[in-house]
Formats: structure tokens, sequence, C-alpha cells
């Protein structure tokens, strides 16, 4: 009787209860984002200054978390904490097209090595 009474208490209350059947979900995505680099060019002898805009993947979703009332822990919780990170990576080449020097010298583009995932799941935090 105690615990449905709880229920209906959190849900009058409006606090959100999650059902055990609630699936996880962390996906792979990818967007177009502005990116900027520098680096020191040693044939100019200063740094180059380079932005572009390139589709880059990431991992974005929802993982099941949860505290539970626990006399065993200072702060009274047991915390079961999960998040959507990669799970494993790659090393890409992405092109930016607008180089810049210190001097303000317009340059061509450049190539720059960035990592991104290339899978996700739910993980402990």
């Amino acid at each position: 009787m105690s615990f449905l009474l709880l229920l209906l208490v959190c849900a009058a209350q409006g606090v959100l209860v999650h059902s055990r059947n609630e699936r996880e979900r962390c996906e792979l995505l990818s967007k177009q984002i502005n990116a900027r680099m520098e680096e020191y060019d040693s044939d100019l002898g200063q740094t180059v200054h380079c932005r572009g805009r390139i589709t880059a993947q990431y991992c974005e979703g929802s993982c099941r978390s949860k505290a539970i009332p626990s006399v065993t822990y200072v702060s009274g919780f047991q915390r079961l904490c999960r998040c959507c990170f990669e799970t494993d990576t790659r090393t890409t080449s992405v092109w930016l097209d607008h180089c810049v020097t210190q001097d303000r010298r317009s340059l061509s583009g450049r190539y720059f090595q960035m990592r991104e995932p290339t899978s996700c799941s739910c993980q402990r935090c």
C-alpha cells in the first residue's frame, strides 16, 4: 500500500516515473559544425589560423541511471550512472578552407587530423 501511495504522490507532484522496460538510446550522429584550428608553420615561422565548415560524427542519447536510497552510502543514495560515450574512434583528415597567418596573409586551406567516434554505447559514467 505504501509503494502505491508513493507512486501516486510522485505522479501528483510532477515527478517523472519511468518504467523498467524503458530502452536506452545512444546513437552515432553527424552534423555540420564550424571548426577552428591553429598550428605553428616552421616554414613561415608563425602560427597559421584556419577555419571551415565540416561534418563531424558524435554520440548522443539517453542512458538509464538511478539513485537508490541506501544506508551504506554517506550521501544516502547508491548512484548507478550510465552515459552515452564513444566505444570506438578513428582519426580522420578534415579540410579547413580559410587560413590566415598572424600577419593576416591569406593562405590556401589545410588538412588537419581529428578524432571522431565510429560507434557509441551506454557505459558507466
